[in-house]
């Protein structure tokens, strides 16, 4: 016992380096340095591949920090903002240094990335993540920041509390089922010809996050724990079945926070992420790529289509695709670079052509509903067009460059401080509502922690248009709570 007790001391002194306000400081520290090698002449590709990895360790450390001895932070946007940051910005464009030959290849053929434009990239980058930081730390220091009264990571439930957790339960499956079965399904594979308005997609998350309640209670019934696994079986079958490697992520996460909620170690946590790690890049990216490519782009949307499909799982024809596509080619690793992306939209705004996606911001308050018109937030097709004229494929810098593209290093500050901003009121909000284990408001809760988690998308849709949204679902979610209570 002593000995562990020893190894868990040393494991948190090696953390702290990593609390949020020594990352501020390793990361301005070489932000400045790497301006002075750069001057002295010091060769780029050095400093660049010190850059990518300083930003892959401060990044995941902090997450790492965050996760084990920071109280329920693993519910905080800024905790999962930190890993994405690692992900995205860190470990993604080592793959310039550490991939294969034709990897890079594979790269360039959509930007060539040189020494120069990539010192850009990581001087911008890392302005960013200060920036983020820097604001984040000063709406803690100025604002009052509800704390809970217990630690949720732990969370014990009583059996006084069942009836409460489980009325929440059915409240999220009686909502999320039906749409995620009648409406987002049959869209996502191509059923319908209609736009589905994107609020509405939103409630097929309730069928999901009632995978995290479910799992509190799972153990005090038989009924419940069927449920619960008949559930997680619907939403993976419906996430393979759109050929959406996302949406099977979502299903996965959603379990990690259910379990990190019920107060499983952090060391089993970790061997299941690295599972859904290996998972992802040996399996699920591989049978999505097939699928698309093969079956529908959108999903499987006949009985030959799902037939195909299920052959293909239990075969090596996937793998086989792949393989003969992009020979070499390792796309898990290729598909967390946004470093090219990166550099076009930078030397775009420094050639004179900057971009006019922050403009969005005037029409997030703007129901679709009244003016069809309204312009979509994504614009993934249309910037792969002005980078290799393929308006088929998504793709996009992320917010702190895009930033950058729209306005040089004002819009930089200007982005980083509306996200440091969102997501500290999130932090707020999140703890409050949990603080009254209000599970019914589980949707408003996942929003901003996948607004942190995908902030590689477009800045409005991710951050702006997001926020009336949550807003509006909140009080949805209240009145339509109560009326279930009270007729149930």
């Amino acid at each position: 016992m002593k000995g562990a007790s020893l190894k868990c001391t040393d494991l948190y002194l090696f953390l702290s380096i990593f609390k949020i306000q020594r990352i501020f400081f390793i990361l301005i520290l070489w932000l400045i340095l790497s301006q002075v090698l750069s001057v002295a002449g010091v060769d780029l590709e050095a400093i660049n591949s010190a850059s990518l990895s300083i930003i892959l360790l401060s990044c995941f450390g902090f997450f790492s920090h965050q996760l084990i001895y920071v109280q329920n932070s693993f519910l905080h946007p800024i905790t999962w903002f930190s890993l994405t940051s690692a992900l995205y910005f860190g470990l993604g464009p080592l793959v310039y240094y550490f991939g294969s030959n034709e990897t890079i290849v594979f790269l360039d053929s959509y930007y060539i990335l040189s020494a120069d434009s990539l010192y850009k990239v990581n001087s911008i980058v890392i302005f960013g993540l200060l920036t983020v930081i820097f604001f984040y730390l000063l709406f803690h220091s100025f604002f009052i920041t509800f704390k809970l009264p217990f630690n949720v990571s732990k969370f014990k439930v009583s059996v006084a509390d069942i009836k409460k957790i489980s009325s929440v339960t059915y409240f999220l499956i009686i909502i999320g089922v039906p749409v995620k079965l009648f409406l987002t399904l049959p869209y996502a594979i191509g059923i319908f010809d209609w736009h589905l308005p994107g609020f509405l997609k939103n409630f097929e998350h309730f069928a999901t996050l009632a995978l995290i309640p479910l799992y509190l209670i799972k153990s005090f019934s038989l009924k419940y724990k069927v449920t619960f696994y008949a559930l997680t079986i619907f939403n993976f079958l419906v996430a393979f079945v759109t050929l959406s490697k996302l949406a099977v992520i979502i299903v996965m996460f959603v379990l990690f926070l259910a379990a990190k909620l019920k107060g499983v170690s952090n060391f089993r946590l970790g061997l299941v992420g690295f599972l859904i790690i290996f998972i992802y890049l040996t399996f699920l990216s591989p049978l999505v790529a097939y699928g698309r490519n093969i079956i529908n782009v959108g999903g499987v949307n006949t009985v030959e289509g799902l037939q195909q499909f299920i052959a293909a799982v239990t075969s090596s024809e996937p793998y086989d695709f792949v393989a003969d596509t992009t020979p070499g080619v390792q796309l898990g690793w290729a598909r967390l670079n946004y470093s090219n992306a990166q550099a076009f939209a930078i030397e775009q705004y420094d050639s004179g052509a900057p971009g006019n996606t922050l403009s969005d911001i005037l029409w997030v308050l703007v129901p679709r509903t009244l003016f069809s018109d309204k312009p979509n937030f994504s614009h993934g097709s249309f910037f792969n067009e002005l980078v290799d004229g393929n308006p088929n494929s998504s793709s996009g810098p992320g917010m702190i460059v895009e930033g950058y593209w729209n306005a040089g290093w004002g819009g930089v500050i200007f982005v980083c401080f509306s996200m440091a901003l969102i997501y500290f009121l999130w932090e707020k909000y999140i703890n409050l509502q949990l603080s009254k284990s209000n599970f019914q408001y589980l949707p408003v809760i996942f929003l901003g922690i996948f607004s942190a988690l995908t902030h590689d998308s477009w800045f409005v849709m991710s951050i702006f248009a997001i926020v009336p949204l949550a807003i509006t679902m909140h009080f949805l979610i209240k009145i339509l709570f109560s009326l279930y209570r009270n007729y149930r």
